[in-house]
């Protein structure tokens, strides 16, 4: 092929690849809405049963950052004397991290606490010359005194509550703390009722608590998280300090969904028993409301249901649940309403056999909340001085995963590798120190909650599926930056995780090297899987994301944008 063919051929090989991401972001983030779905038990029951279970899914689309919902973060750093040294170093370059990460759209505020409490930036819209001005206060922060936690924690919030920044902003509180509050107010019930009145708003900020090492109190981490819909993460050392800071801004700015609400109503006389989501569960006579605060690109909600159900006539179709679900566009601000799903059960004639097994999903979704709530107990349990209930709970819990129709599947494997884990823990005579009780609860209670922030070391073999390809995209840009690698890439998309179940993918040539005496750089394919959510709705490649060559592939070099996990700024 001739020099000019060969220059047009990439060219137009270029521009196509751009079109397919440009198009395939605008289908996701515009037109793209929350998936619901239904899954049964039983394809069928008997005339006789009066038990019935299902799931309800909750799907995010897949999203892109270059077409996302500006977000509104403040990072509430600790600054006593014990984080004196290489801690407040990495803390402050993890901070500059989000700096660099944010755009002009964005808002950035820094607060942070030591005997006295300090507004070291005030939130802001993070143009260039913002940047500059928070850069030098970060990097002027020194460790020394007490910890007044709840101080900056409420400066944070009010930061949030109270900032000129105009409206459909993502807005989080990211507190670090590697301590216990020795200043301020100490006592967490009436931190968590003070909260109460300052996150009261229609969107308020949400709270994610960082603690690191062994000093800290991590449940009254985990309730001042709970009290502000975040999460709290355990970080067991000090370089992990900077990923964990990036994944969850990953996911913050794919945030696709705000104040998702599922109502469920009961049909034909049935009631709802019980419910397992993860999120608040609000539940009443004539239906049962379940809320989650937000949710990220490639995310997934499973909602467990059991319900009493009226016997049947033979071989009719039963009515038992109406499914609404609601939400707030983060971009918008708009409330979309999906349309509901009726779920219905199939009457026969025949009796259900013992051995019938169910749905597999099903399954696996009652056996990942049973060990997020079987785990939990068992450490409270030990940390009571009962180390033979302890080991009994997690005993049981591995008999009934034993027994299970879905032993085999890959998911219940790593919820059976975790409950080992935690049985070789707790079965041990001496008491859990109390890092060890941070990281088994703050993964516990990741695992019911459906989300998880794994870069903090120590996380669950079954959390990992609780992560987006997002987040751990911007754990490694900033595990690159306070290395020392220098600024976050920027490629084109990030790379989630591989779809489980592609269909009828697309595969096109990748990056075409120019013409060289040297020897051409190995072809990556680009592949568009193309998946099929449960509403029918069809999206491009929705948990398999973008692959594109960068400019240096292309010019047969292999320069910057090369990591398949790059995260774009």
């Amino acid at each position: 092929m001739g020099a000019t063919r060969f220059a047009t051929f990439v060219v137009a090989l270029l521009a196509i690849q751009e079109f397919a991401c440009v198009s395939a972001n605008r289908r996701l983030l515009q037109g793209g809405t929350l998936a619901v779905s239904t899954t049964k038990e039983f394809t069928s029951y008997p005339v006789s049963t009066t038990r019935a279970s299902f799931v309800v899914t909750i799907q995010a689309p897949k999203g892109s950052i270059a077409d996302r919902a500006a977000v509104s973060v403040t990072a509430v750093l600790d600054r006593s004397g014990s984080m004196s040294g290489s801690k407040i170093q990495l803390l402050k370059k993890s901070t500059e991290f989000l700096v660099e990460k944010l755009q002009g759209q964005d808002s950035l505020g820094i607060v942070s606490y030591a005997s006295d409490v300090r507004e070291d930036g005030r939130l802001a819209r993070v143009t260039p010359a913002v940047k500059t001005t928070l850069r030098d206060q970060v990097r002027a922060i020194a460790a020394s005194g007490a910890t007044n936690l709840s101080g900056g924690l409420f400066k944070g919030i009010d930061q949030q509550n109270n900032a000129d920044i105009g409206t459909g902003n993502v807005k989080s509180v990211i507190l670090f703390t590697d301590g216990l509050p020795t200043a301020g107010i100490r006592d967490i019930n009436q931190i968590v009722n003070q909260m109460k009145g300052s996150l009261d708003g229609e969107v308020p900020p949400t709270v994610y608590t960082l603690g690191f090492g062994n000093d800290h109190d991590s449940d009254f981490l985990m309730k001042i998280a709970d009290a502000g819909k975040g999460q709290y993460v355990f970080v067991n050392d000090e370089t992990k300090i900077a990923p964990v800071f990036g994944e969850i801004l990953g996911g913050l700015l794919t945030v696709t969904a705000q104040n998702i609400e599922a109502t469920l109503t009961p049909l034909s006389g049935a009631s709802i028993t019980s419910v397992k989501a993860g999120g608040i569960v609000d539940p009443s006579p004539s239906s049962w409301k379940i809320k989650f605060a937000d949710l990220f690109a490639d995310e997934t909600r499973d909602i467990l249901v059991d319900m009493s159900v009226p016997a049947g006539s033979a071989t009719s179709n039963q009515n038992v649940l109406r499914v609404d679900v609601k939400y707030r566009d983060p971009k918008t601000g708009a409330i979309v309403q999906r349309p509901p799903i009726t779920v219905g059960i199939n009457r026969n004639a025949t009796p259900q056999s013992a051995s019938a097994a169910p749905n597999e999903k099903v399954e696996v979704t009652r056996l990942r909340f049973a060990v997020a709530e079987d785990i939990e107990t068992a450490v409270e349990k030990k940390e009571n001085g009962d180390t033979a209930g302890a080991t009994q709970t997690l005993d049981n819990t591995l008999s009934r995963i034993g027994a299970s129709s879905a032993n085999g599947n890959s998911d219940v494997q790593a919820l059976k590798s975790d409950v080992q884990r935690v049985r070789g823990q707790v079965a041990a005579p001496q008491e859990l120190a109390p890092a060890a009780v941070g990281q088994i609860t703050s993964n516990a209670q990741a695992l019911g909650a459906q989300r998880a922030v794994v870069s903090g070391g120590g996380s669950f073999a079954s959390n990992q599926a609780g992560t987006t390809g997002a987040k751990l995209s911007a754990a490694a840009d900033a595990t690159q930056f306070v290395g020392g690698g220098g600024a976050p890439s920027t490629p084109v998309n990030p790379a989630p995780r591989p779809s489980p179940t592609p269909t009828g993918p697309l595969v096109l040539p990748g990056p075409v090297p120019k013409p060289s005496p040297s020897p051409a750089p190995t072809p990556n394919p680009i592949s568009f899987p193309v998946n099929r959510f449960p509403s029918g709705v069809d999206f491009l490649n929705p948990t398999g994301g973008f692959q594109f060559p960068t400019f240096q592939q292309v010019q047969g070099g292999t320069g910057g944008g090369s990591n398949p996990f790059s995260f774009g700024g």
